[in-house]
């Protein structure tokens, strides 16, 4: 997906990590490297 939503990327992500933190710096580096991948 080339432009993941927040919900996206915590569904997508959900069986991988545990539930105890928001993971937020996560969730920005994907949406991080997402916009990167679009610019180029």
């Amino acid at each position: 997906n080339p432009d993941p939503t927040e919900t996206e990327i915590r569904y997508g992500l959900a069986g991988n990590l545990c539930r105890c933190t928001g993971y937020d710096k996560i969730v920005r580096a994907v949406q991080a490297a997402a916009a990167a991948i679009n610019e180029s």
